[in-house]
């Protein structure tokens, strides 16, 4: 780790804590305009005490006499009135002017709603709003990036205390009870069977299918519609919304649908694309709770290929714990 500390080549007095890669210097802050430049030495004009202007400005000897002269004095300056008539001093991407609309401080195009300013910022300012982000992860900074060492060292240390028990994560916290889990799960099944949205998601497309009795089911994504069309080729009924109970580790009773019942054979389908970790424990407690139960798995595209090339589903897919 790169242990040696730089100098500001803007102010060339205060300790560099940033890199900037475009201009190719070493700055106390993150951005040049940031830098207030070389110290200014001079007699506080609120304490009377005589500084080497490392503070900022040149004015104050510390942020505690800033405050307390734009509490009293500085309240009261001209200069002050006038910044807050024009409002352009919070830094922001947008300000509200006195007659109750939004205007835009790069273009000044007024506004109605605030909603509107911000469909403006992001189609016309687009670099103004990234600069509004605060935070150096969220600006596209490293912790391996010189000057960042900072950032790395804050990460290593929060680690060591999560793993000494020294702080307690937020997710460790106070839990629901079992009695108010299975309302929850309840409430969640119902709304699922209600809506006829079934809880899409906006990211996946849905499709309409009908089977071969005519009852017209929405199907998440083209892996479930071609399964469809598949069964329906086949002579095959299928259906869904087919409730199937079960119990987790910790004693929950829950409902899990799957994608398809067959309701001649008894049996399951559900389609797959990505199975993570809890999707797998939530199919174990599953086939516990249910002896006997057949649901065939199809997971990925090699499967999906296999059924729709056969005439029938192959025992293979069967999921087995």
């Amino acid at each position: 780790m790169n242990t040696e500390k730089h100098i500001c080549e803007i102010c060339g007095v205060r300790e560099a804590r940033y890199y900037l890669p475009l201009l190719k210097i070493w700055c106390c802050k993150d951005r040049k305009d940031s830098c207030k430049g070389p110290p200014k030495p001079g007699v506080c004009i609120v304490c009377g005490k005589h500084h080497n202007g490392e503070y900022g400005t040149g004015q104050f000897c510390s942020r505690k006499c800033a405050c307390r002269h734009n509490l009293t004095i500085g309240r009261k300056s001209e200069k002050f009135k006038e910044h807050l008539g024009d409002l352009s001093w919070r830094g922001t991407h947008q300000k509200f002017i006195q007659n109750n609309k939004w205007e835009c401080n790069i273009c000044h195009t007024t506004f109605e709603f605030r909603k509107e300013l911000r469909e403006h910022n992001k189609k016309f300012h687009p670099e103004k709003i990234k600069m509004s982000v605060g935070g150096a992860w969220r600006k596209g900074h490293h912790k391996d990036e010189p000057g960042f060492e900072w950032l790395k060292k804050a990460g290593e240390k929060l680690s060591k205390r999560l793993h000494n028990g020294e702080l307690k994560p937020s997710f460790l916290g106070k839990h629901h009870s079992k009695e108010t889990r299975e309302l929850i799960s309840k409430k969640r099944i119902e709304y699922l069977l209600n809506n006829e949205s079934l809880g899409r998601r906006p990211d996946v497309k849905w499709y309409e299918c009908p089977n071969i009795n005519g009852e017209s089911y929405k199907h998440q994504g083209t892996w479930e519609l071609q399964i469809a069309k598949w069964l329906n080729e086949h002579n095959i009924l299928w259906v869904k919304r087919k409730l199937v109970q079960y119990q987790t580790d910790d004693g929950v009773n829950k409902m899990y649908i799957p994608d398809f019942y067959l309701p001649a054979t008894n049996q399951y389908i559900e389609t797959k694309g990505m199975f993570p970790e809890a999707d797998k424990i939530k199919m174990r407690n599953v086939l516990m709770s249910n002896p006997g139960i057949e649901i065939f798995f199809i997971h990925g595209k090699k499967c999906l290929g296999r059924v729709l090339a056969g005439s029938e589903l192959p025992a293979d897919l069967l999921y087995k714990i």
